[in-house]
């Protein structure tokens, strides 16, 4: 029987589910402020853009600028050019109360945008039919279900050992080839990796997930992951915000280097509530009878990555203790993968998926890292310091009734 718990879960640092969409900056209007704090970003509603455009006789004037250099057109300046006032702030405000424009979020890093009032492309969250920002189900799921996996091999290393020795296998085989290979056949030596190693934690996952039927097939039909069910969270009480990426390397001499990739977040000290439902004849399979050791595997995932990040990073960036889970877009490999779960020393896990990284990304260096590949954590700037992307807590609030969904 399926029995629910309600679950809190409240965002250390921002936290960004991507929907898919990317807005270039002849799509929002980019505010920059004095401070931090006063930058903002106005998405447009394009219905009512489109009809503002023709009732100001601005539409020639757009569709002209438009044609000439789309992906250099600003519609800060568009906007600016077309009018004269000096309170353009106010002018601005006035256009989302005529709800041509979205109501403004917040942009941090302020002082490194361009100098034409645009940032580059923003990768926007998932949003509900209302335009507020929420956690998909799917992803809360996809967290939990590596967070469990990497428990149940943590726990019995020496069970799935051989999986190890056939990733291992195949990254050995695919070097020794490639020694034969010209360089342009690069690409096919990653591809031969990359296809190994899910072959292999396919087969692992399997093992680990499904109970064997009576001729001893493994049908994930019959996978105890059947017993999870995870909702999508409530949405966000507050608007998102925008921030940059930065990555920092490994070296203690390294300096925070920034990306010119923006991304939509759900905001730290936000907090959301979502559903579990965990069926115990299923999930008991893999020792999750109850919420609680939900949220006991996640911490331990959690304290896993942080044990590989911590001797590098963990000094100025403490909090990452803090987290139970890190999530989303942004939030690193570390998040996502089994390999270092699966390798008998973190040397050896390093060994591996530097050989992945760096046929994945060639001009990476990853053939450099030595304490962790990948050789930089993910950051997001906020205007008081810089945080890892995608750190969560969680927290059981109450059971529910079996009738809830």
């Amino acid at each position: 029987m399926m029995k629910y718990w309600k679950l809190e879960l409240t965002c250390l640092s921002p936290v960004h589910i991507g929907s898919g969409e990317k807005l270039g900056k002849n799509q929002y209007v980019y505010e920059k402020g004095n401070k931090h704090e006063d930058s903002l970003v106005y998405f447009l509603n394009e219905t009512k853009w489109a009809i503002w455009l023709g009732q100001q006789k601005f539409l020639r004037d757009f569709i002209d600028e438009t044609m000439k250099d789309p992906q250099r057109l600003s519609l800060f300046t568009f906007l600016k050019n077309h009018y004269a006032d000096h309170a353009f702030h106010e002018y601005l405000e006035r256009l989302v109360k005529e709800g041509v424009l979205e109501p403004a979020e917040k942009a941090e890093a302020a002082e490194k945008q361009d100098r034409t009032n645009a940032l580059n492309d923003i990768s926007l969250h998932i949003k509900n039919s209302e335009g507020r920002a929420y956690i998909p189900g799917s992803s809360l799921k996809g967290a939990i279900r590596t967070a469990i996996l990497v428990h149940l091999i943590r726990k019995n290393p020496g069970k799935y050992r051989k999986y190890w020795d056939k990733i291992q296998k195949a990254v050995d085989d695919a070097r020794e080839e490639n020694r034969f290979r010209r360089k342009d056949n690069d690409s096919r030596k990653h591809e031969k990796i990359k296809s190994s190693m899910g072959s292999v934690i396919d087969q692992m996952e399997k093992e680990m997930t499904i109970a064997p039927d009576k001729e001893g097939r493994l049908d994930m039909v019959n996978s105890f992951f059947r017993g999870l069910t995870v909702s999508d969270s409530t949405p966000c009480s507050t608007p998102p915000g925008i921030v940059i990426k930065e990555d920092l390397g490994e070296r203690p001499d390294s300096d925070i280097r920034t990306i010119p990739i923006w991304r939509e977040c759900i905001m730290p000290d936000q907090s959301v509530t979502f559903t579990l439902g965990i069926d115990e004849s299923l999930m008991g399979n893999m020792g999750i009878h109850k919420a609680s050791d939900v949220v006991s595997v996640l911490k331990e995932f959690a304290s896993f990555q942080c044990s590989l990040m911590g001797p590098i990073w963990g000094n100025d960036y403490d909090r990452m203790y803090d987290a139970d889970l890190f999530l989303g877009g942004g939030a690193g490999y570390l998040s996502k993968t089994l390999t270092y779960a699966l390798a008998p020393s973190k040397r050896e896990g390093i060994q591996v998926v530097k050989e992945l990284m760096q046929q994945e990304f060639r001009k990476g260096k990853h053939e450099r890292d030595r304490n962790i590949s990948p050789h930089t954590l993910k950051l997001a700037y906020l205007e008081d310091r810089d945080a890892i992307m995608g750190m969560a807590t969680v927290k059981v609030i109450e059971e529910l009734k079996a009738s809830v969904k």
